[in-house]
């Protein structure tokens, strides 16, 4: 992961044109809307549902880098939070859907750059199998640590087993399912857009 965080310290410090600017707002504008098309796959914790909002963010991370693709992860959400209400419990989805985008486009950037010489499905396979399993571990400590806690104590929400029962039997296996759906639609897309892709980007 030590190249990831260098080519972030060095786009840092590099701007975008106002060409790419627009692109990466138009990603975030498809972004935001594939975040009202979601639902849940597991009963007991139905409140976390299942959208498609990270395949433009991905797209976007290919096209300008990690910090483009983080750029399009938080502009989503600021329109999310902004256009469905600006309160407490919105904000700490947001926040959440933010940090569980960044944990799944880190390592799949990371296994793209890595895996240079090999073939490209071959590479996006592993960097999605990266990405669920670092989007796992990261939303399973943050549900644990973070979230589910905060939720109890600010809204009053309400478990109905053990919390380290709950993060297992319905955090773990949400993500899971999560990053590898997400992951078959971002291969598909890749795979087909590939040609487009390469023009932009020397990612792949």
């Amino acid at each position: 992961m030590a190249s990831v965080w260098e080519d972030l310290s060095m786009e840092h410090s590099q701007t975008f044109s106002i060409r790419q600017v627009v692109i990466m707002s138009l990603f975030a504008g498809i972004s935001f809307l594939l975040m009202f098309v979601a639902f849940p796959i597991l009963p007991f914790v139905s409140y976390m549902k299942v959208d498609f909002s990270d395949i433009p963010i991905l797209l976007g991370m290919i096209m300008f880098g990690p910090v483009g693709g983080i750029l399009i992860a938080a502009i989503k959400g600021l329109l999310y939070w902004l256009l469905t209400g600006v309160d407490i419990a919105n904000f700490i989805g947001v926040a959440a859907s933010f940090i569980a985008s960044v944990s799944f486009l880190l390592p799949i950037y990371a296994v793209l750059k890595r895996m240079s010489n090999r073939r490209l499905v071959t590479r996006l396979i592993w960097s999605v199998v990266a990405g669920t399993i670092s989007l796992t571990v990261v939303l399973a400590l943050l549900n644990w640590l973070v979230l589910i806690p905060l939720y109890m104590t600010v809204l009053g929400m309400k478990i109905t087993m053990p919390l380290s029962q709950m993060v297992l039997l319905g955090v773990v296996p949400f993500n899971l399912i999560k990053g590898i759906l997400v992951g078959i639609v971002f291969v598909l897309i890749a795979d087909r857009m590939q040609h487009f892709l390469r023009q932009q980007s020397d990612l792949l």
